[in-house]
């Protein structure tokens, strides 16, 4: 395996971890990435190996799947000052939502999440979107 510079990031650390944790497929279909892009990574190899390819776009999946962070919208409206810290799925129920028209106060926290930097990087991967079940007709076939 070739020592890449990002493995000594925190993120890298949290991907290996996960990978350890669960399985490499499972965690590359949670990211919404191929287990080939992942085993690259890791290992040092193809074009992230080479430094052809960035990995910033996998350590930001990484950073806003598996990890937590302090939301903007919440920790500012927090009544003891702290930071109110969220993982990728709370982010991914109020960022990624319809519209809630009948509520001001939830309405204004979407509204929020939709200027949030981290809205893009929380959105539902492939492996989370519910399947559609095929109709009786197509099972036949």
């Amino acid at each position: 395996m070739t020592r890449m510079a990002y493995m000594d990031e925190p993120w890298f650390q949290v991907l290996i971890g996960a990978c350890k944790a669960s399985s490499q497929r499972k965690v590359a279909l949670r990211l919404d990435l191929s287990n080939g892009a992942i085993s690259q990574v890791i290992n040092g190899k193809g074009l992230y190996g080479s430094g052809q390819a960035s990995t910033e776009g996998v350590a930001q999946r990484v950073m806003h799947r598996l990890e937590s962070w302090a939301c903007p919208y919440l920790s500012e409206r927090s009544t003891d000052g702290l930071p109110v810290v969220i993982n990728g799925e709370e982010c991914r129920t109020h960022a990624h939502r319809t519209a809630p028209s009948l509520n001001p106060q939830a309405m204004q926290h979407w509204q929020a999440c939709h200027q949030c930097e981290h809205r893009k990087w929380t959105a539902p991967g492939k492996a989370e979107v519910e399947p559609t079940p095929m109709k009786k007709k197509e099972r036949q076939s």
